[in-house]
C-alpha cells in the first residue's frame, strides 16, 4: 500500500462499508444479481451519504493546501505527493460517491413496493 492510501485509510475503508455497503455489493449488482438482504444497505447509504460528501469537501481542501504549500516552498518530492493525494481523493470524488448513487436508485427501483408489483405483473405476460 502507498503512503498516500495509508494517509486516506480511514477515509476509505468508512467510504467502502457506509458508502458501497460492503466490498461484495457492488460486484454483485454489476453481475445481475438483486437479492433481498441488498435492501438491508437502503437506509446506511442515505444517512452516511451526505457525511461522506462533507468529508470529501474537508479532505479535498486540506490537500489542495498542501499542494499550494509545496509548491509555494518549491518541494518537488513533497509537491509530487500531494498531488498524487489530490488525485487519488479526486477518484474517490468522481467515482466512489457517483457509485454510491447508482447504487441507492437501483436498489430502491429494485425494493420498492410498487416496483416490485410492476415486475410481477410484467412477469405474468
Amino acid at each position: 500500500m502507498q503512503l498516500r492510501e495509508a494517509i486516506l485509510l480511514l477515509h476509505l475503508a468508512k467510504e467502502t462499508v457506509d458508502v458501497l455497503g460492503s466490498p461484495s455489493l457492488l460486484p454483485r449488482l454489476a453481475q445481475g444479481e438483486i437479492a433481498p438482504e441488498m435492501a438491508a444497505v437502503l437506509p446506511q447509504l442515505r444517512a452516511d451519504f451526505h457525511k461522506l460528501q462533507i468529508e470529501h469537501s474537508a479532505i479535498l481542501a486540506a490537500i489542495k493546501h498542501l499542494v499550494t504549500a509545496a509548491r509555494k516552498e518549491g518541494k518537488t518530492n513533497q509537491t509530487r505527493f500531494s498531488e498524487g493525494l489530490l488525485f487519488r481523493a479526486w477518484l474517490d470524488e468522481f467515482n466512489v460517491l457517483p457509485a454510491a448513487v447508482l447504487i441507492r436508485h437501483h436498489l430502491k427501483s429494485n425494493f420498492h413496493p410498487l416496483c416490485s408489483l410492476v415486475r410481477i405483473e410484467r412477469m405474468r405476460f
